[in-house]
């Protein structure tokens, strides 16, 4: 009985530890797979600052020289010389924008950090920083914003918080 004992287990310690391995191999398989349906989108950095102009949080989605013509003027309107407009072949590119909105000092930023395509939409992550209790800040209200273009696409884009 003692012999049948000790080969019990062994072969129950073998199949332990192999259904173990098997669990952890699928879960690296699906986490895997998670990120490798996501699809990363090139951007270029067009326009980034604190005095957007923009009172509100918004996220934009910009695709005609018109529209970015008319932000642009908004954005722009008290610098002196206003940057020019950046080239951007609406046929092929597109541009989004994201602002923070009105803050009553400085230290907040705003930017576009991971742009890519996953589930049939594109996900354009959005970082927010905000000053601590104890950082030293300006007291020059602003509104944060940073202007990217990127590949025309017509499919669904979600702006959502960076968490990295």
């Amino acid at each position: 009985m003692c012999k049948r004992s000790r080969f019990c287990n062994k072969i129950f310690t073998k199949v332990f530890f192999l259904v173990i391995m098997i669990v952890v191999s699928c879960s690296a398989i699906f986490r895997a797979s998670g990120e490798d349906d996501k699809k990363i989108i090139e951007f270029e950095s067009i326009a980034k600052g604190g005095h957007g102009r923009i009172e509100e949080s918004v996220n934009m989605v910009i695709k005609n020289n018109e529209k970015l013509d008319s932000l642009w003027n908004v954005v722009f309107k008290t610098r002196i010389p206003k940057p020019e407009l950046p080239e951007v072949d609406f046929e092929k590119e597109m541009v989004l924008a994201v602002f923070m909105g009105y803050t009553s000092t400085g230290g907040y930023s705003v930017s576009i950090e991971n742009i890519y395509e996953k589930g049939g939409m594109v996900i354009v992550e959005r970082k927010v920083v905000t000053p601590g209790p104890d950082d030293l800040v300006t007291d020059e209200e602003t509104q944060p914003f940073h202007i990217v273009k990127m590949a025309k696409t017509d499919k669904e884009i979600i702006f959502v918080k960076y968490d990295k």
